[in-house]
């Protein structure tokens, strides 16, 4: 048949939008090959109501209207996989409208899609009957559909058909003429000719009716919806009273079909004479196959069953061997019964054989899993203080070896008129690892239920890791009511509610008294004992989510909370062993406020035995103070938005954090249980000074799955073999590491890492047109030669990841400046190289060149000077034979700011005044070659080298210089300091002059 694998529903009023031009809801999954089978409800306050259009790709199946009211199902075959349900426009000035929609696999399109239908109005009845039709093929789907208007609807009532189940209820509401309301089930029938429907829908008061019935046509390879609790359970509001028949269950036992695989059910045949042994209640099958807790219907297939059996009755297998079993009783298990496999203390009674039968029999192996609910109506587990606290109802069974869930279909029924009733199935692998699953909504009153989870494909609630369906150790089954409990004191208004995800919300207080970790421990202890503990003044317990903030659409729902300087637990686990009956949702912390709100629970510490979730909601507002800097989550799972700004966390264990570039300052990720990368870096991530220590040295700290340039700014990494992980297949990833990063190893999928830590090297008052050179000592490199220009000093950056430079290497800094007929004395400084940086702005400034400036000729023009760097010397050509010091020195301060000269030259000349220049030969053994054979004569005043040795080389032609001193003698109080009149008394005679002139000329 079409099972109904996935559905969805909306309205106006829960959208928002009020009277609106188009619908909108979330898209249901589905695959290509399903069929989006979608009704809509538009009504008007006397007048005819809108009209709703066709989008491309869809067909109207038909569109009825009963006086205000108009209804309409249109369908569609998807070509792909997740098909979106487009906006169906309304038209005029729109309506208030429902809308729902079923997936459908399996549908017959070829012949079909649709066989027999019904259709009637019902006037303002207010418990109308839902037409009837007979199916025109086996295996069909049924869709009944009630479109109504002006009143709610309740459910079905007056049926004898446990296939039938209602889906879903919508009522957009908001007065005469405009509340809208649908509802639709489902039913099958593997027969044809068979009359279906005619059972009645309940609602609060008369209405305008629609009501349709509708056979969906199947292609036969599609297998009914099943379930597997059992045994059924009405929970009637005026009589909580067990079904022990197997009506629902015959349904589909009678139709054949294995529910694990869509073929035919397995059938094991038997000698009732020779192959049963009353004595010992055995029955011998050669290599059945089955397995202890299978459950088996007895066919009597035309011959007599042996005594103790009833045909069509359910039988437990308990295996004696691989050719024989033994059976217990599945019939009429009442509350509070142990199942066969459930603890193995508690087996039902053998199936007592007393003589033989006749013939060939036959057992039909029915693959139902059978979970006893143990159900008693009464809501009180776990027990509290008030009738708040009675809010569930549950049971589970553990596998003692883990079973394979593949192409298995889990659910449930129930009868209720209780409109606070939900139900959950939890499935858990034998790693722990689960899913959680939303059967039903609350809200509905629903009535004879048949809720379905199929591990392949049903969308779940919430899943921990990856759950494993070939390997499931446990199945839980639960029913929660809701309840609210409020509280008002005179300072303040404080409550507690349970949220449709069974979760403590904490809403009120003011900027003045907000609540706090006591106000919440006293009033949850009106809901239940059980659920809140406080160990001491400092420790907090609880076994159920909590809530934040009580929606951010909600406008008065604004909340101010301190709780600082506590620890609060989740002890999954509620008994440590097989309880899990606080799994009907991800346990942990969710803040969700208004802008307005205040919240501070900085300084606290999380944790739970097994992972949690801490959520910031996705769609809060900015504007609300949010205060989490310095928590410890203990195997939390925390998820941020952009505009949070989370300072010191700490996780440990845990999934990590979705931090959705939030804003991230020191935080510390610790054995956290995502083996690829303990956090997923973004390149537009704002995280800073994080810290990773390993579970496993073989983990990962850092995933990067996307090329691009990443900053890491300040990360440390521990334990880890290799640091980061990149995914990336191709393309370039940069990482840049800055403010003493840590350099990371890393392993690559193909694309091409490089890692940079930039360091500056700067001096911020170095003056435009300057050249200046950044030397390694260290490792004897220039690491840069360059001109200042643009303003703002100088800076240069050299990465640390190279082999340029390292941490701890001594950097030399020189920086010359010449333009034309000015210039600036030469400046150099040393320093050592921290990741940091270094800066020389602070070790001094650039002065101008006194004697280069009075002087006032452009150093670049002096053409008779070159530099021969091989032999030392300064190379003289003059064209006329005759040149000045002050030549030199000009050309001098223009040649160190040349590469080779900022290199080789620098500092080794003083122009010490207009008329004298010193070379220091101790910085660079420099003299002067005239490579002319005619004699130079140079002129302009004295040059000489600092240890008073000859200027001229020994290989240069004849160079005269010629000195004319100027003679002084100290007398008085001349001024000059001693070192300044030292050199003043030292300055040679006339005669001693003459003699030195004469030796530099031999």
């Amino acid at each position: 048949m079409a099972k109904v694998a996935s559905f969805s529903s909306n309205d106006s009023t829960d959208e928002g939008v009020g009277v609106s031009t188009s619908t909108t809801m979330i898209s249901p999954s589905n695959s290509t090959g399903d069929m989006l089978l979608v009704s809509i409800t538009v009504s008007k306050n006397s007048g005819t109501p809108e009209t709703v259009s066709t989008p491309a790709g869809w067909t109207l199946h038909r569109t009825d209207l009963n006086i205000e009211l108009r209804a309409y199902i249109f369908w569609r075959e998807t070509t792909a996989d997740n098909e979106n349900v487009p906006d169906f426009t309304i038209s005029g000035s729109g309506s208030e409208w429902c809308i729902g929609c079923l997936v459908m696999p399996g549908v017959d399109f070829v012949g079909g899609p649709f066989g027999n239908e019904a259709a009637t109005t019902s006037g303002a009845a207010a418990d109308p009957t839902a037409p009837s039709t007979t199916t025109t093929a086996n295996n069909s789907a049924v869709i009944h559909i009630l479109a109504r208007e002006r009143r709610a609807i309740q459910g079905i009532f007056n049926t004898t058909r446990p296939q039938l189940v209602q889906l879903f209820s919508e009522s957009s509401g908001g007065g005469e003429g405009l509340d809208n309301n649908i509802s639709i089930c489902k039913d099958f029938e593997k027969t044809s000719g068979n009359s279906v429907g005619g059972f009645t829908w309940d609602s609060t008061s008369g209405g305008d009716n629609i009501l349709y019935c509708l056979e969906v046509l199947t292609d036969g390879t599609n297998i009914p919806l099943y379930f597997n609790s059992f045994p059924i359970v009405s929970l009637d509001s005026a009589n909580y009273s067990e079904i022990t028949d197997n009506t629902w269950r015959d349904v589909f036992s009678s139709s054949g079909v294995d529910f694990t695989d869509g073929t035919a059910l397995s059938e094991l045949s038997y000698d009732a004479v020779t192959d049963v042994d009353p004595g010992t209640d055995q029955i011998t099958i050669i290599g059945h196959g089955l397995t202890s807790g299978d459950v088996v219907r007895a066919n009597q297939n035309g011959n007599t069953l042996p005594t103790g059996l009833t045909d069509g009755n359910y039988y437990f297998v308990e295996v004696v061997d691989v050719n024989t079993i033994k059976l217990r009783d599945a019939n009429g298990v009442m509350a509070g019964d142990a199942d066969y496999y459930y603890s193995g203390t508690a087996d039902k009674a053998t199936i007592d054989i007393t003589a033989d039968g006749t013939g060939t029999c036959k057992f039909s192996v029915e693959k139902t899993l059978v979970i006893d609910l143990d159900f008693d109506g009464d809501f009180n587990r776990p027990p509290s203080n008030n009738s708040c606290g009675n809010n569930y109802q549950g049971n589970g069974v553990t596998f003692t070896t883990p079973i394979d869930l593949t192409g298995t279909t889990i659910g449930t029924r129930y009868d209720s008129n209780n409109n606070s009733l939900g139900s959950w199935v939890v499935l858990l692998d034998s790693d722990g690892d689960y899913k959680t699953y939303k059967l039903s909504e609350t809200g509905s009153q629903i009535k004879d239920e048949i809720a379905v989870v199929d591990p392949d494909n049903t969308d779940q609630a919430y899943e921990y890791q990856t759950f494993d369906k070939t390997s499931v150790k446990h199945i839980i089954y639960i029913v929660l009511r809701l309840t609210i409990h409020n509280r008002t004191s005179a300072t303040k208004f404080f409550y507690l509610e349970l949220s449709n995800y069974n979760s403590f919300q904490i809403v009120g207080g003011d900027s003045s008294y907000p609540t706090n970790w006591d106000d919440f421990y006293n009033e949850a202890q009106f809901f239940s004992t059980a659920t809140t503990d406080k160990p001491s003044d400092t420790q907090f317990v609880c076994l159920q989510p909590i809530q934040i903030g009580g929606g951010h659409l909600v406008a008065d729902n604004d909340v101010y909370f301190k709780g600082t300087e506590k620890s609060i637990a989740f002890p999954q686990l509620a008994d440590g062993v097989t309880s899990f009956r606080f799994y009907l949702a991800s346990l942990g912390l969710t803040m969700d406020c208004n802008a307005v709100s205040e919240i501070s629970i900085k300084n606290t510490q999380w944790g739970a035995s097994l992972p949690f979730t801490f959520t910031v909601d996705a769609d809060r507002p900015a504007g609300a103070a949010v205060d989490y800097s310095s928590v410890q989550l203990i195997r939390g799972t925390a998820t941020f938005q952009a505009d949070d700004v989370v300072s010191s966390m700490t996780f440990v264990e845990g999934e990590g954090v979705t931090y959705n570039d939030c804003t991230m300052t020191n935080p510390t990720f610790s054995n956290i249980d995502r083996a690829d990368g303990y956090i997923v870096l973004t390149i537009t991530h704002n995280i800073s000074g994080a810290s990773f220590s390993a579970d496993e040295a073989s983990d990962y700290a850092i995933e990067i799955d996307t090329a691009g340039t990443y900053d890491f700014n300040n990360f440390s990494f521990t334990g880890f073999t290799t640091d980061v992980n990149v995914t990336a297949s191709s393309g370039i990833v940069n990482i840049n590491l800055t403010n003493g990063s840590d350099t990371p190893t890393y392993t690559s999928a193909g694309a091409t890492v490089n890692i940079t830590q930039n360091v500056t090297i700067q001096h911020d008052n170095i003056v435009d047109t300057s050249y200046v050179q950044i030397y390694n000592v260290t490792k004897a490199a220039q690491l840069d030669y360059s001109q200042v220009t643009g303003g703002g000093g100088y800076s240069y950056q050299v990465n640390l990841v190279s082999a340029a430079a390292d941490e701890g290497d001594t950097i030399r800094f020189r920086a010359s400046q010449q333009v034309t007929t000015t210039a600036k004395k030469g400046l150099q400084f040393s320093g050592i190289l921290t990741a940091a940086g270094l800066d020389f702005t602070a070790s001094g400034d650039q002065l101008d060149a006194g004697p280069y400036n009075q002087y006032a000729t452009d150093g670049s023009t002096m053409t008779e000077f070159s530099w021969d760097g091989g032999n030392l010397e300064i190379d003289v050509n003059d064209a006329d034979n005759t040149t000045e010091i002050q030549r030199l020195g000009a050309w001098y301060h223009y040649y160190i700011t040349t590469e080779d000269g900022i290199q080789n030259l620098f500092g080794c000349i003083d122009w010490e005044s207009i008329n004298s220049i010193m070379i220091d030969q101790s910085i660079c053994d420099i003299k002067l070659d005239n490579v002319k054979a005619t004699p130079l004569l140079v002129t302009g005043g004295r040059i000489y080298r600092s240890d008073e040795s000859t200027v001229i080389a020994s290989t240069s032609n004849s160079i005269q210089i010629d000195y004319t001193p100027v003679y002084a003698i100290e007398t008085g109080i001349s001024g000059l300091t001693p070192a300044e009149s030292a050199k003043l008394v030292s300055l040679g005679t006339p005669a001693q002059n003459a003699t030195a002139v004469w030796d530099e000329v031999l």
